[in-house]
């Protein structure tokens, strides 16, 4: 057997404090274990507990709460508290007033990222009143995406010189290339 799935009954014990606006925030929880405990095997049928290392029931609050304030000098000031919650390899933005169309009030966190399929992505619920989110990939914002001039190696723009399928940053560049060949 190469893996196996252990489930523990028990009760998440969540303590609760205003907080500066008045609203209780979850401050602390922790998971306290019962005394049902089962295991499967990958198909789901129960199996005798293998011999494996403890793994505690660690349930630490990751939450943030920041404020973003207006950037353009030439709008009104104004400020917006904002929480960031790490949770399951993912993080999730919660702007005070926002969520999305599947969450009650206050419940939503409109913003995410993660890691889908090995490429760096946002999650955005752009409309309360839709499903469906908005995925933007990320990739192309990689440092390692950079455009660079198959020549010299500098940074180039997207309308540079084009040859044989390689970029480069001035016609000097692409003439000592073709020169190599």
């Amino acid at each position: 057997m190469e893996k196996f799935t252990k489930i523990t009954t028990g009760f998440v014990v969540q303590t609760y404090e205003k907080d500066s606006a008045g609203k209780f925030v979850c401050t602390a929880q922790e998971f306290i274990a019962g005394d049902d405990v089962q295991f499967e095997n990958t198909k789901g049928e129960p199996i005798e507990a293998p011999e494996h290392e403890y793994q505690p029931f660690n349930m630490t609050m990751t939450a943030a709460e920041y404020t973003i304030k207006e950037q353009c000098p030439d709008s009104v000031p104004s400020e917006i508290k904002v929480k960031v919650l790490s949770e399951g390899g993912q993080i999730w933005i919660q702007p005070d007033g926002y969520g999305e169309k599947c969450a009650m009030n206050d419940e939503g966190w409109p913003v995410g990222i993660e890691i889908w399929q090995g490429r760096l992505r946002l999650i955005i619920f752009a409309d309360i009143n839709r499903e469906d989110a908005q995925i933007i990939d990320l990739e192309k914002a990689k440092e390692t995406a950079r455009m660079r001039c198959n020549w010299c190696k500098k940074e180039i723009e997207t309308d540079s010189i084009k040859w044989k399928g390689l970029l480069f940053c001035s016609q000097a560049c692409l003439d000592a290339c073709r020169a190599a060949q």
